[in-house]
């Protein structure tokens, strides 16, 4: 089995001794600090809600038959956030320019490889099909994890990188940037000197014009684990710049 390892468990509770009703009681804050974890309320750990936004990315939102989430997603979502992943992963990023993936992966560590079409030819742009393999060559060697840097707007364009996952054995994730088309436009517009050119008045339209284009991920396409990140610091990056930095 594995070892409970107190130091990197967290309990997150809405019930922390403020706001109305039960949470003025503080049990949940109470027990994390009873049995010695970590304890966030669910705006520090998931970060604020923004219900208009998530409307807006998401089909039917209201709708609780939307998503249906297999059972092992439960499994693998507690060995992301308890530090206990130690298998090599591939991570499918979706989100349009601008919307914080390459910033993401520029903060992972050594345990993995950072696969962009902006940038797989020697630092230049390259087609998917240069990414596929060398997603390949790096996965067959079982000892990094490997995040696919591209938009991935709908299911076809990830499914080629669900396959390869498949095919090399190895669990496959997917993490989708969701911002709003303002904060996209001014991320872009500010960019200069991006390998693929999408910056200024020009590559905030192009932006803007893909975000339209989303399609949110499901669990129907084969991937084990499907997260979404609202801001730049929300606590599910940290969990996967984790992997591969414990020996």
């Amino acid at each position: 089995g594995v070892e409970v390892r107190p130091d990197l468990s967290f309990f997150v509770g809405d019930s922390d001794g403020t706001g109305e009703g039960y949470q003025l009681e503080g049990v949940d804050k109470a027990f994390a600090q009873n049995v010695g974890i970590k304890f966030y309320t669910p705006k520090e750990f998931f970060g604020d809600s923004n219900l208009e936004l998530r409307k807006s990315i998401l089909p039917n939102p209201t709708s609780p038959s939307r998503i249906i989430v297999p059972k092992r997603v439960t499994l693998e979502r507690a060995a992301l956030l308890g530090g206990y992943l130690t298998h090599p992963i591939l991570l499918v990023l979706v989100g349009v320019q601008g919307s914080g993936k390459s910033t993401f992966c520029q903060s992972l560590g050594q345990g993995w490889c950072h696969l962009s079409q902006d940038t797989i030819n020697s630092g230049r742009p390259g087609e998917r099909t240069d990414v596929e393999v060398a997603a390949r060559s790096i996965l067959k060697q079982k000892k990094k994890s490997v995040v696919i840097d591209r938009m991935h707007l709908d299911a076809a364009q990830r499914q080629h990188f669900v396959r390869i996952g498949k095919e090399a054995g190895v669990n496959v994730h997917c993490l989708a940037f969701v911002v709003s088309k303002d904060e996209v436009s001014k991320r872009v517009k500010a960019r200069t000197n991006h390998p693929g050119g999408v910056e200024g008045e020009r590559g905030a339209n192009l932006a803007v014009t893909s975000l339209s284009r989303i399609v949110p991920p499901t669990y129907d396409e084969g991937f084990t684990l499907i997260n979404h990140a609202h801001t730049g610091n929300a606590p599910i990056l940290n969990a996967y710049r984790c992997i591969g930095s414990k020996k």
